[in-house]
């Protein structure tokens, strides 16, 4: 693909060094050949990139890119179990095991890392063993970063050095460093602003945080029978609850972002769900639907529930969450308190609507006629209803 599109490639060409000319073209030499490019990306280790360099490296780029250390590692590709635990019901993908030297190798065992054919015997790949294996396959060296303070703070500097002199440095040991350091090199010989997302901090929630938690995922894992429902928490923990997705292939996303998400639900059920969602501790992936089909995969299986009998009508003394009941009981005494019933809201009515009308036609009393305000009422209220309103203008 990138042959079509101009590009050109060299294979089997080992370079031996890389000289950065004055004119601010980079000569690139290797064993029978000698070229000049307009610039160069080392996709390479920093002591590599420094050996390339050579004497031309300067000072910044030896600082910045002797700050990594890295220790090399033989790794041997085998068919010898007894560098694996004695007890075969002990084996898996990843084994640790002391040497005679009193120093510790890591075998990993392939054919439970992943699927390679039925074979007579497995296959392993040690890590720094003490001796040889047998059955030997392959052995090749590669070296890792070796995690420092320098290392850290040379990172954070590696900027300084880019683009210098027409050369980019990338290929910083793991893949996911390699992959964003080639995307800032990229992005530098265009012209362009790169911004690599950081990964979020793990959530650190307190005891009773933690606590809540557990007591909101187990009931969101027993409650959903229909669809599912997703907490992802920053920094990458998710907990999905997926039941019977045929009768309802609904599916939502929520982003937690506070711990306190899980101890508003705790305590308040319902109503701390909507708090949760007022103050931010939570958001949806999908910015759409997300809240919609939440609300859809909670009724559904609520409906679910009161058709299997599984769930009894609830009522302010048995909260779907236990540990709801105390606020359940909070909000149930301030709703007999505002007194919310069809007499109380028959007299609202007339209120609201005598407040409306024309002070000539108000009645001395400031409500109206019970025949009027019964029809008023029994247009809006029903036994299914307790919601009204009105719209109206002049009266």
């Amino acid at each position: 693909m990138l042959e079509t599109k101009g590009c050109q490639f060299k294979l089997g060409c080992e370079v031996q060094s890389v000289l950065p000319a004055d004119n601010g073209t980079t000569m690139v030499c290797g064993d029978g050949f000698q070229e000049t490019y307009n610039g160069c990306i080392m996709a390479v280790d920093a002591p590599t990139a420094l050996k390339l360099l050579g004497n031309q490296a300067t000072f910044e780029e030896t600082r910045v890119l002797g700050a990594f250390q890295y220790a090399t590692s033989d790794i041997f590709l085998h068919r010898d179990s007894t560098l694996m635990p004695q007890n075969k019901s002990a084996w898996s993908a990843l084994n640790f095991l002391n040497s005679s030297k009193n120093n510790a190798f890591l075998t990993y065992w392939l054919n439970a890392l992943q699927y390679i054919g039925k074979t007579s015997e497995p296959f392993f790949v040690t890590v720094n063993p003490d001796h040889t294996p047998k059955n030997t396959l392959l052995k090749w060296s590669t070296g890792h970063a070796i995690p420092s303070v320098a290392a850290s703070k040379a990172s954070l500097e590696l900027g300084q050095i880019q683009g210098k002199r027409g050369i980019w440095f990338c290929g910083y040991d793991f893949n996911q460093d390699e992959l964003k350091a080639g995307m800032d090199a990229a992005h530098g010989i265009l012209g362009k602003h790169s911004s690599v997302l950081h990964s979020p901090k793990n959530m650190s929630p307190s005891f009773m945080e933690t606590t809540a938690r557990l007591f909101v995922t187990k009931f969101f894992q027993q409650y959903i029978s229909m669809g599912c429902v997703t907490f992802l928490e920053e920094g990458g923990r998710i907990f999905t609850f997926k039941g019977n997705m045929e009768k309802c292939p609904l599916k939502t996303v929520l982003k937690v972002h506070n711990p306190q998400f899980y101890w508003r639900i705790m305590k308040e059920a319902d109503i701390g769900l909507a708090d949760a969602y007022i103050h931010g501790d939570f958001s949806f992936l999908d910015e759409t639907e997300g809240l919609l089909n939440l609300f859809r995969i909670l009724v559904a299986n609520k409906e679910n529930s009161a058709a299997s009998g599984s769930n009894k009508r609830r009522t302010w003394w048995s909260p779907a969450l236990l540990t709801a009941s105390i606020s359940s009981a909070k909000y149930f005494v301030k709703h007999l308190l505002r007194q919310n019933t069809i007499t109380q809201a028959r007299r609202n009515i007339s209120r609201v609507v005598c407040a409306a009308m024309p002070s000539r036609r108000r009645t001395k009393s400031r409500e109206l006629p019970r025949p009027i305000v019964e029809e008023l009422v029994g247009l809006c209220i029903n036994h299914g209803s307790g919601h009204f309103c009105f719209l109206f203008s002049t009266l």
